[in-house]
């Protein structure tokens, strides 16, 4: 087929976006990217969707799209679930599943929380100290939650690699210098990990790296390489994604000192607060797949074979979808916010089909008990030096967030 082709313009700015261009306006590039259903970029070498129905429809059906796993925008730490179909990935992400989607396993991590996020809170400096929440605050969060499931002493010492793994897998197809460095950082990771899989497996507990080294599958045990890829998995969606999920989230709520009372104020909208920010401001933009079979999106078809840029921030923006979807409003899942953190929500952030994120409960528990401790020992906070610049080609977040925090009285 010829490959479909939008306007000069759409184009100069699709391909200044790529380059990480701050002065793209993102809001009305997606806005008129979605004018066509889907378009080649030759910078990317991939086909490029935004509307949400073709977004949901890739996400959702991993067979005949499935992840990436060689070149540019293909994730660096070597096979996950993510890669896997049928019988394997069942029961390998059954495996996952018993630290991060079970009943017990939230009821943990919410246990846990309850105290981590007051001990995070308590320490944070009142005014006139200026604090950057984001490093203070927002990364421990989900940090330390990893480190938990991990049963891992010292989770600080994954702070120098799950960016750049995330930088080097997916951001690869517009950066691939980035591939580079990621591939050491998962070398680094690998090597860090190595003695603790050997004395798992030698005395396993109850932690999620135990329940890999003590799982077979077709009669053998799980290898290390693909404990040590889990692990990065874990930590580049674990903690990466909430991490920047919460700063954009406090960066708009503080900027917005109305909704910043609203939400605070009602403690029943945090919930819906925190699905809205995912929507709106979602940590990751775009996703990549590929085609197995000639797809038809619209008018064009896409041939086998060819890669895809998927835009999950572009869909979430759809107004075919989605009610006044450029205006952020805390209320807008308030009757079915929880809905939001499963496969049978409207937001896209979390995926969907087979590889819908298994740790979407976990993200709902750290959000809710982030915002809820923070609101507690807090009263308003403001920005010290204005709003600060978003950043990220497609991992996006404030590069910080550095605020002046009064007291609750």
């Amino acid at each position: 087929m010829s490959q479909v082709q939008v306007s000069a313009d759409v184009e100069e700015r699709f391909e200044a976006f790529v380059q990480a261009d701050p002065s793209v306006d993102r809001v009305s590039l997606y806005r008129d990217c979605r004018s066509e259903p889907v378009f080649f970029s030759r910078s990317l070498g991939a086909y490029v969707l935004t509307r949400y129905d073709d977004v949901l429809r890739v996400l959702k059906d991993g067979e005949r799209f499935p992840t990436l796993d060689a070149g540019p925008g293909s994730t660096v730490y070597g096979r996950t679930i993510l890669h896997m179909r049928g019988d394997e990935h069942t029961k390998k992400r059954r495996i996952a599943s018993r630290q991060m989607q079970s009943a017990r396993a939230t009821e943990r991590v919410d246990a846990f929380l309850a105290d981590t996020c007051r001990r995070l809170t308590e320490a944070l400096p009142m005014a006139p100290e200026v604090v950057d929440l984001k490093k203070a605050y927002c990364m421990w969060i989900p940090l330390l939650v990893i480190g938990e499931l991990m049963d891992v002493s010292e989770p600080e010492r994954f702070c120098d690699w799950y960016s750049t793994i995330s930088a080097g897998s997916m951001s690869s197809m517009g950066h691939p210098e980035r591939r580079e460095r990621a591939l050491v950082a998962v070398r680094e990771l690998g090597e860090f990990l190595k003695p603790l899989i050997d004395e798992r497996r030698a005395n396993p507990g109850d932690d999620v790296i135990s329940d890999y080294t003590r799982a077979e599958y077709d009669g053998r045990a799980i290898p290390d390489e693909e404990i040590v890829a889990i692990a990065a998995l874990l930590l580049t969606a674990g903690v990466e994604t909430t991490e920047r999920g919460l700063a954009s989230l406090f960066c708009h709520l503080v900027e917005d000192r109305g909704l910043w009372d609203a939400v605070r104020g009602d403690r029943s909208l945090v919930e819906s607060t925190a699905a809205e920010g995912l929507r709106l401001m979602p940590p990751i933009h775009a996703v990549t797949r590929q085609a197995v079979h000639d797809e038809q999106f619209g008018d064009p078809v896409v041939p086998a074979g060819s890669n895809l840029f998927v835009l999950v921030a572009s869909g979430n923006r759809d107004d075919a979808q989605f009610t006044d979807p450029d205006t952020f409003d805390p209320a807008r899942f308030k009757d079915d916010a929880g809905r939001q953190f499963t496969a049978a929500g409207q937001v896209l952030p979390f995926g969907a089909g087979m590889h819908y994120c298994a740790g979407s409960q976990l993200v709902r528990v750290e959000m809710r008990r982030g915002l809820n401790a923070f609101m507690d020992r807090v009263d308003h906070a403001e920005l010290a030096y204005g709003v600060p610049e978003t950043v990220g080609f497609l991992l996006r977040s404030p590069a910080t967030l550095e605020v002046v925090l009064s007291p609750a009285s």
